[in-house]
């Protein structure tokens, strides 16, 4: 078709074929462990990933390492490929948030709480948000950060805040926010505050 998005070359693509959310997600995944189809649809949270595995092998992105006790390929992320997956990382908005807890902060004197997190937590939050008209905050902090959320808390009800430090268990981002918003509400256990 004319004028249409152009097949993907492989050797002409290499560099940019992990910007791809869900190819990224499952070289992610490969880079942990070895991992069967089953084992990624399960962890990237999506179905029919069997045609887009085989294709990262194809291209060498992943190679069959073992088979799993039912006798499934699992796949790790082949030699040469961790450097081009931590450059697409980067090159994508949705993983600056990566490796972080999220946290909502929402009590009556925002104020007050806002100013003792800049006194004795700046350095361990990695970013923050208004929700509302100042009703509440949205923490980004970083999990391998010094403070952990329970020292954060902690340091707040010291200072006189009365508050506690909901993590946001799930969130979606790139080509998993329409399964995920379709699914939001089925598992209460893994989605949401």
């Amino acid at each position: 078709m004319p004028g249409g998005r152009p097949k993907i070359d492989p050797v002409r693509d290499r560099d940019t074929l992990l910007d791809h959310p869900t190819r990224r997600a499952i070289a992610k995944a490969c880079r942990r462990h070895p991992c069967s189809v089953g084992d990624l649809e399960r962890t990237v949270r999506r179905k029919s990933l069997k045609n887009q595995v085989e294709k990262m092998e194809l291209w060498g992105i992943l190679e069959a390492v073992a088979t799993n006790s039912r006798g499934k390929p699992e796949y790790a992320l082949a030699s040469g490929w961790a450097a081009r997956l931590e450059a697409a990382s980067a090159r994508s908005a949705s993983t600056a948030l990566d490796g972080q807890s999220f946290v909502v902060l929402a009590q009556p004197n925002l104020a007050s709480a806002a100013r003792c997190l800049a006194r004795e937590h700046a350095d361990d939050l990695a970013w923050v948000g208004v929700l509302g008209r100042r009703e509440g905050l949205l923490l980004g902090v970083d999990e391998e950060g010094a403070a952990s959320l329970s020292e954060i808390e902690e340091t707040l009800r010291s200072a006189g805040i009365e508050c506690e430090l909901r993590p946001i268990r799930s969130s979606a981002s790139g080509a998993s926010i329409e399964p995920f918003l379709r699914g939001f509400g089925a598992d209460d256990a893994g989605a949401g505050l």
